[in-house]
C-alpha cells in the first residue's frame, strides 16, 4: 500500500471523524469538505490521488461536484469514489456515467473495506 493523498467530500460530522481517523491511521493524508461548493479549488491545491464523495450534502450536491470535477481538465483524471446511502439503480448508473469508479452504499459497508478499497488504487 502507498499512502495516498484523500479528499473527502462528506458532511456528516460523526463520519467525519471516523474517517479521518482511519484513513490516517492507514497512512494517509486526509483533507474533508463538508459540502461539493470548492470540491475542484480544494483538488486543485490539494492534488488528491483520490476523491471520496457522498452524494446527499448541502449547498452543492455530489452529484454536481461529480460533473464539476470531470469538466475541469487539471481534476479530471483523478479517481472518484462515492460512499453514499442513495442505493437506487438509477443513482448508480448515474454516477457510473459521470466517471465513478467504484460505489459504495455506506449502510452495507464497512469502512475498512473502503480504505482497502483506495489501498489499492
Amino acid at each position: 500500500m502507498t499512502a495516498k493523498r484523500v479528499l473527502i467530500l462528506e458532511d456528516d460530522l460523526f463520519l467525519i471523524k471516523v474517517m479521518q481517523k482511519k484513513f490516517e491511521k492507514s497512512g494517509h493524508t486526509v483533507k474533508i469538505l463538508t459540502d461539493g461548493t470548492r470540491a475542484v479549488e480544494t483538488a486543485k491545491e490539494f492534488e488528491p490521488n483520490v476523491v471520496l464523495v457522498d452524494l446527499i450534502m448541502p449547498e452543492t450536491d455530489g452529484f454536481i461536484a461529480i460533473e464539476k470535477l470531470k469538466q475541469d481538465p487539471m481534476t479530471t483524471t483523478i479517481p472518484l469514489v462515492v460512499a453514499s446511502n442513495l442505493s437506487t439503480d438509477e443513482d448508480i448508473a448515474k454516477t457510473k456515467e459521470l466517471g465513478v469508479i467504484k460505489y459504495f452504499v455506506k449502510s452495507n459497508v464497512d469502512l475498512n473495506e473502503v480504505i482497502s478499497y483506495i489501498d489499492n488504487l
